[in-house]
């Protein structure tokens, strides 16, 4: 039962999304993780929304979130995600180092063994 709960939030948050509703979209995908805090279709959902508004360290955060837990710390999704961040990160003038946040070695390693 709480699958379906899950699975409803995020079609209504997918609704708002492509409504251009990002902040109600938000609220769906938060609430799909009140039920699941693990839910990794919800935090690629949020992710999502990060990157398309270009604020690469909050969205592959949610990537690394999703990677970092047992069950889906190989989910192709996000690493490939994670390679996206940092494609788009590669050759933007870096303004504060601290809070730039790139992938380490052992990212890298996974996405070429992913994408090989």
């Amino acid at each position: 039962m709480t699958l379906s709960f899950v699975l409803g939030y995020l079609r209504l948050g997918c609704m708002a999304r492509d409504r251009g509703q990002i902040y109600e979209a938000s609220d769906w995908f938060k609430e799909a993780l009140q039920i699941n805090q693990d839910h990794p279709d919800a935090w690629s959902h949020i992710g999502n929304l990060h990157l398309a508004k270009m604020e690469w360290g909050p969205g592959q955060k949610k990537f690394e979130r999703i990677l970092q837990r047992p069950n889906t710390k190989e989910d192709p999704y996000s690493m490939i995600a994670l390679g996206n961040v940092w494609l788009q990160t590669l050759h933007q003038p870096m303004r504060d180092k601290e809070k730039v946040c790139f992938l380490d070695c052992y990212d890298c390693q996974k996405l070429r063994k992913i994408l090989m």
